[in-house]
């Protein structure tokens, strides 16, 4: 068929309240002989303006990272990291703050960076090589001064917290070039040089506050006058420090007596420790006349207190006993025994050097002092050293001993501000495991600092986070690493016509942000971006 178009006009046809305008096209059918009209759709006639305009029919382009993104940032917004980032680094604040998203919602080394980048959606011109990467983490590590003005400013708008926890954990490396890494007691058991990382977290915030690195050599115990100068210089007051026996020295305990409250537990090896434990337990085995306390969660444990001097100072000590704790210790320890005499003599084991190394290989030293070797035949064998006196041992399962200066601080208080110290614990088991930074990688001394000083951020970041789930009912059963697979359902979409638009907000996800007090993202167009 052959269609000869002769003229076209436009016309308006008005349906309900809008007014639709149409392109009239007439032609010469040769086929049929007469005139014909074909209709074509321009657009809808704006009332105010008399402009005709046509919605363009765009096809999705490219679908980015986009919902775990915009969570961390509004995060970051929210706890006032992102103020005291740009004050203190202005020139870097952009970068830094796109590493530590990217850390936070991909839990994977930073030089895998320049491949995450092209799929997230982010504002800006952002790429960062791994060489780029390196010179941000030393000029970190250079600049001791500004380091120091970003704990300063984030100490100040964290200073009503009135319990600090302190401890120490090590961290290992391959690297022997850094003066740093040495051998010393490497908490994760691991045979390499290691540095260690002292923190203090903040409760009832439950956000690490400052931190300190140590060459690997240096004991818990050898820190503390330090972190008190540290303490006073950035003006926290009205505080008690909780800390774990580690800490425990007689000049510790005089030196924190005179800076603040405390609650620190007593090793049992001290002469302090053998009398308050004889002098107490009589009246902690008779639960009638004992004083009973409530755990969180309403488990009842027994205490009693007692007072004594050291120097003219009079300090208070909280003995308590578990017994469910005593039952379960004791029971573990025989189990153990009784597992190790077992394995040993199913082995046959014919030289002497071999019995030590036995106890070794299977991480049990501590174990060696309740068994005698005899030798049967032409092997050797165990056996549970009957003399071995395991009452003073057994005497002392189940108990804590907790020091402190305060007469009016109840053994309630005392205990269960003590067990809080489990966030701290969980603080360095994230850091290691979750934000996969059990081994440091670093060239030097100032990319070292650099590193530690941006894991101690990202760890401010993952304590919030942890916080607000423990809290939350609706979102409690979730881990971190749940709540981010959800988030990255999220993606931000663009379309061949530059427009974009965010996926579908399912339930969970909604709830997500409702804990954490975070707005729905919404957005059209290029509003759309986590910065």
């Amino acid at each position: 068929m052959v269609i000869i178009i002769t003229m076209s006009y436009k016309i308006e046809q008005k349906i309900g309240k809008s007014t639709y305008v149409y392109e009239v096209q007439s032609y010469w059918d040769k086929k049929l002989k007469k005139a014909r009209q074909k209709k074509i759709y321009i657009g809808k006639k704006d009332k105010s303006t008399g402009k005709t305009f046509k919605k363009s029919k765009a096809t999705p382009k490219l679908a980015k990272d986009f919902g775990c993104i915009y969570f961390f940032c509004e995060i970051i917004k929210k706890i006032g990291i992102i103020d005291i980032i740009k004050k203190n680094y202005p020139d870097i604040y952009e970068s830094l703050i796109s590493l530590l998203i990217f850390k936070l919602s991909e839990r994977k080394p930073l030089y895998l960076f320049e491949t995450w980048i092209d799929n997230a959606e982010i504002s800006g011109d952002i790429t960062l090589s791994s060489a780029r990467i390196s010179d941000i983490m030393i000029s970190l590590g250079k600049d001791e001064l500004k380091r120091e003005h970003f704990l300063k400013d984030w100490t100040s708008i964290n200073s009503k917290n009135n319990n600090l926890f302190y401890d120490i954990t090590s961290f290992s490396t391959f690297s022997e070039k850094i003066d740093l890494f040495e051998w010393g007691h490497n908490r994760d058991k691991e045979s390499l040089p290691q540095i260690n990382l002292g923190v203090i977290i903040a409760h009832p915030s439950c956000m690490p506050l400052l931190y300190e690195i140590y060459p690997g050599s240096i004991t818990d115990v050898v820190t503390i006058v330090n972190i008190l100068k540290r303490l006073h210089v950035y003006k926290l007051k009205n505080f008690t420090l909780i800390l774990d026996k580690g800490f425990y020295s007689e000049r510790n305990i005089l030196e924190i007596y005179k800076a603040c409250d405390f609650i620190l537990p007593m090793p049992f090896t001290t002469e302090i420790s053998k009398k308050l434990l004889k002098s107490t337990s009589i009246i902690l085995e008779s639960h009638l006349i004992s004083k009973v306390v409530n755990l969180d969660g309403d488990r009842p444990v027994f205490c009693e207190r007692k007072s004594f001097k050291i120097k003219n100072k009079l300090f208070f000590a909280h003995v308590f006993v578990d017994n469910e704790k005593k039952i379960r210790i004791m029971n573990n320890l025989f189990q153990t025994i009784h597992e190790i005499e077992k394995k040993f003599n199913n082995l046959v084991i014919t030289k002497k050097n071999d019995i030590e190394l036995f106890f070794e290989v299977k991480k049990q030293k501590e174990y060696r002092e309740y068994f005698k070797v005899i030798k049967k035949g032409h092997k050797y064998c165990l056996l549970k050293d009957k003399d071995h006196n395991m009452q003073e041992l057994i005497d002392r399962m189940g108990k804590t001993i907790l020091l402190t200066k305060d007469k009016d601080c109840s053994s309630t208080e005392i205990i269960n501000k003590y067990f809080r110290r489990d966030i701290i614990e969980k603080a360095f088991d994230d850091l290691k495991n979750e934000l996969n930074e059990k081994k440091l990688r670093a060239h030097n001394k100032d990319s070292l600092q650099g590193r530690m000083f941006f894991n101690f951020i990202t760890l401010i970041i993952q304590s919030y986070c942890l916080e607000v789930i423990r809290k939350n009912d609706k979102i409690k059963s979730f881990t971190v690493e749940e709540i981010l697979n959800e988030l990255k359902k999220i993606r931000c979409v663009s379309m061949l016509d530059c427009d974009k638009y965010i996926t579908e907000i399912t339930k969970t996800q909604k709830n997500i942000f409702e804990a954490f007090k975070i707005k729905l993202p919404t957005g059209h167009g290029n509003k759309i971006s986590a910065f």
